[in-house]
């Protein structure tokens, strides 16, 4: 795995570079590159961002969108909290395919920038 590759999947799990590593990747990158990687991360993980380690529909696991790799299913979840870190929302919705949940999940989660680095949309579904 290269370098930008590496620095790719931290930018999809973490949603954040420092200054250095994104300097060397620059302002854009395209959505194949991050399709590409997130098919190798998904080959060993459940979700992502990574701070998820399971995912329980009656208790909080992350606020915002997440994807987990159920199977061969992708699940798009939603949780939101309301005051004092009660569950306000729980949802979901199933694909089959990686390249339309990580869409959706950059675009409903991010608006396609995550950390200042712009998603160049080059892969239609």
């Amino acid at each position: 795995m290269t370098e930008r590759q590496c620095l790719l999947i931290k930018l999809l799990t973490v949603n954040h570079l420092n200054v250095t590593e994104r300097n060397s990747m620059g302002s854009e990158v395209m959505f194949s590159e991050l399709l590409e990687v997130a098919e190798h991360y998904f080959d060993n993980a459940c979700f992502l961002p990574s701070v998820i380690t399971e995912w329980r529909d009656d208790k909080l696991c992350y606020d915002g969108y997440s994807i987990e790799k159920r199977g061969r299913a992708y699940i798009l979840h939603l949780q939101v909290t309301g005051a004092a870190l009660n569950l306000y929302a729980n949802k979901y919705e199933s694909y089959f395919n990686l390249n339309a949940v990580l869409r959706i999940w950059l675009q409903r989660e991010f608006r396609f920038v995550i950390d200042g680095i712009r998603i160049i949309m080059d892969v239609v579904v």
